[in-house]
């Protein structure tokens, strides 16, 4: 019963410049919601990286004064020392690996060679990015979602930048843990 509107990294397309900071993704992203969707309230997702990124998004619009009602979290680590935990040593070859892999398992790659290392490119780009960006510490609650199938959960990480609920949801239970200001 809502909207859903999906952003896509600069360079992706193999045309843009891939983004050169951290913080000027994050405003690209904040201009690209406010020109589709002027005011609140912003029901925000990020998976993965995009789950780095949609949680300094909400942060932003927030402090821009917008209401933002949702920021679903799905295997992501925060920036800095969280993202470089896990991505730390990577390169554009490993990502092109890892979307291979990935890739393969739901659709024919054929002739999409090219998008697999556009793609990893971008990966690289943005690891990088993050690795030296402090996620911001933002004011409202958070739902983190378990949804890959792994004993490894990023959750904990997001304490110190979530300043509401952490809400966190696995698989196959649901564990709240709760922050009074």
């Amino acid at each position: 019963d809502r909207p859903a509107y999906a952003l896509q990294s600069r360079g992706s397309d193999g045309v843009d410049t891939l983004a050169s900071s951290a913080k000027e993704m994050i405003d690209d992203y904040v201009t690209q919601i406010l020109d589709t969707q002027p005011e609140g309230p912003f029901n925000l997702i990020g998976w993965s990286y995009g789950g780095t990124v949609v949680q300094a998004v909400a942060d932003a619009l927030d402090r821009l004064g917008h209401q933002v009602a949702l920021v679903a979290i799905l295997d992501a680590q925060p920036g800095g020392h969280g993202f470089r935990e896990v991505h730390a040593g990577k390169d554009s070859a490993d990502y092109r690996a890892e979307l291979e892999d990935d890739f393969t398992q739901y659709i024919r790659l054929g002739g999409r060679q090219g998008f697999l290392d556009t793609m990893a490119d971008v990966l690289a780009n943005n690891a990088a990015l993050m690795m030296d960006f402090t996620s911001p510490a933002y004011r409202g609650d958070v739902l983190y979602f378990n949804a890959a199938q792994e004993d490894t959960s990023y959750a904990h990480l997001w304490r110190p930048y979530v300043q509401g609920t952490l809400d966190v949801h696995t698989m196959n239970a649901t564990h709240h843990e709760m922050h009074m200001p």
